[in-house]
């Protein structure tokens, strides 16, 4: 099981000297693509997060299909641009870059997953990349269950990832999410 690398407040209700678990519901992944009027290279078919609700911080379980229509090498240009925003009481929020979370521009990708010596095994056993040199292919991960140690203050949360490859569009992807 992956342990996440960063943690974040919980800004859940203490009760008796206890921090409650906040809960992650409606999580939805979309191809934004369309709505900019370009063709995704880097298709999201599907992602499923559960079990839903979600408890925070807790183990979550994912599973993706993804398609990947060019092929990217080490060397590539691949940046990803994210926009997060929380919204609560009627009131938006851009929440701002922090430990690589947030709205954040993360420039030269495969540079930042370099590092990685050996993927995770649920991804080997799936022969899904977990850093560069990334194939023209179809990736299905069955099940990856992570231990994540943090929490969001409750509000509608809605985050659009832009992905860029060699300076060309290649996805854009919008989650969002409510915690309560």
């Amino acid at each position: 099981m992956a342990q996440v690398a960063w943690t974040l407040v919980n800004w859940s209700s203490p009760k008796q000297g206890k921090i409650q678990p906040a809960w992650l519901k409606s999580f939805k992944v979309t191809n934004c693509s369309e709505e900019k009027g370009k063709q995704s290279t880097f298709v999201i078919r599907s992602l499923e997060v559960s079990p839903d609700p979600l408890a925070l911080p807790g183990i979550v379980t994912v599973h993706f299909e993804i398609n990947n229509l060019l092929d990217i090498s080490d060397s590539d240009d691949v940046q990803i641009s994210v926009d997060m925003d929380l919204t609560r009481g009627g009131t938006t929020v851009k929440i701002p870059c922090l430990d690589m979370f947030g709205s954040c521009t993360y420039n030269d990708v495969c540079s930042l997953l370099a590092p990685i010596e050996t993927c995770p095994p649920e991804f080997m056993e799936s022969n899904v990349p977990c850093k560069c040199p990334i194939n023209k292919a179809d990736y299905i991960l069955q099940q990856v269950s992570a231990n994540v140690g943090i929490s969001f203050p409750p509000g509608d949360y809605s985050a659009t990832a832009n992905m860029t490859l060699n300076g060309l569009f290649a996805a854009c992807i919008n989650v969002t999410f409510t915690v309560e």
